[in-house]
Formats: structure tokens, C-alpha cells, sequence
């Protein structure tokens, strides 16, 4: 799975452009969503020395992402500058749950994104485990059917 994560007021509280203290569970969230498998893209309006020293507060935290602000390997197939995901997680994203931050506005609010997160990747496993059942059904259909064709006939 794919998972696109803001910086400012997601990962961190709101304090652009120094770095705000990390957002509850917001660390602890992200290693779990490394050790499920995800694929993690940090996507934020950070640049230069800014987004720097974002990526090294997190290397520093434990953390690497996978890409940042572009993923290299889209450009095989788009020109587009927007990170593909399956999931975004952003406090600005409409549906983010989200906790109220002070007179700052908002931060992501990660217990409750963990506990979708873990629904989606138990639902992606279990996807995942059906469609490579359903391709070992259709290979040993395929195999039997090779076995008759090639058997001999009276």
C-alpha cells in the first residue's frame, strides 16, 4: 500500500517554518505503517533547506521515507508533480480526523488514523490472499486441462 504523508500539522504541530514538537502517536504510526509493508511518499510545501531539515528531523526520529515531494519512478508513466498513493494523509484532507492543535488549527489526530490504517491493510492482505487462491485455482485448471489434451486417446 502507498501512503502519502504530509509534514507541517501531520506529522508534526503546526509551527512552519521552524519544526513543531511530533504530533501524538504520529512516529509510532508511521515505523507501524513501515513494518506493515507500506510504501511511505512525504509529500509537504517544503523545499530547500526547509524540507531538509524536515527529512533529517525525521531520519533523526527513526524515519525514512521512500520518496520525497516525487517519486522518480512515475515518471515512467505522467508528467504529473502529484505523488500517487492509495492513501493520503494530510490535516488539510477533507475526512482527516484530525485533533484541535491550539490557536494553531488542527493536527492529524493518529490513533484514529492507525486504527483505519490497520482495517486497510488487513483488508489488503485478505484481498491479496483471495486473488493468488483464485490464480493457483486457475493455474491448476489450466494444468489439468494441458494434462487431458496431451493424454492418450483410444
Amino acid at each position: 500500500m502507498r501512503v502519502v504523508i504530509d509534514f507541517d500539522g501531520t506529522i508534526v504541530e503546526h509551527a512552519y517554518p521552524d519544526i513543531g514538537a511530533a504530533a501524538p502517536l504520529a512516529l509510532e504510526t508511521i515505523k507501524f505503517l513501515k513494518r506493515q509493508g507500506c510504501w511511505l511518499g512525504l509529500f509537504t510545501v517544503r523545499s530547500g533547506a526547509k524540507l531538509e531539515a524536515a527529512v533529517a528531523w525525521l531520519k533523526k526520529n527513526g524515519i525514512e521515507f521512500d520518496a520525497v515531494n516525487s517519486d522518480e519512478r512515475q515518471k515512467e508513466w505522467t508528467t504529473s508533480p502529484k505523488m500517487y498513493g492509495d492513501v493520503y494523509i494530510d490535516d488539510r484532507g477533507l475526512g482527516c480526523p484530525v485533533l484541535k492543535d491550539g490557536d494553531k488549527g488542527a493536527v492529524v489526530n493518529w490513533a484514529a488514523v492507525r486504527s483505519t490504517m490497520e482495517l486497510l491493510i488487513e483488508a489488503e492482505r485478505e484481498s491479496r490472499a483471495r486473488q493468488a487462491a483464485k490464480r493457483k485455482k486457475t493455474f491448476a485448471r489450466k494444468e489439468r486441462k494441458k494434462c487431458f489434451l496431451r493424454s492418450p486417446r483410444s
